[in-house]
């Protein structure tokens, strides 16, 4: 149970409730929204060593409730790092 909230506080976190977005000075919603795609997409590439061994690839890229609580905290994780590498900040609205 632990560690669901402390998930689901990092999903909030990584721009899921709309209290928080991603900022970059001089980029356009369009661009903001690209990357976000663009590190989604490249933090769910990512296979898991169990996932990778024991599930199918329909399962391990399935929507975010039907995937293990640790591959979601690695996944928000990675889409964190990717964005701050690409010179963005969580702000708080």
């Amino acid at each position: 149970m632990r560690l669901r909230l402390t998930l689901s506080c990092l999903l909030i976190t990584a721009g899921c409730a709309s209290s928080t977005s991603w900022d970059k000075p001089g980029a356009s919603q369009a661009q903001v929204d690209g990357d976000v795609r663009r590190c989604s997409v490249e933090a769910q590439a990512v296979p898991s060593a169990a996932a990778a061994t024991t599930a199918p690839a329909a399962v391990v890229a399935g929507p975010a409730f039907e995937r293990d609580p640790d591959r979601q905290l690695a996944e928000t994780q990675r889409m964190q790092t990717c964005m701050r590498s690409l010179g963005y900040d969580l702000k708080s609205r």
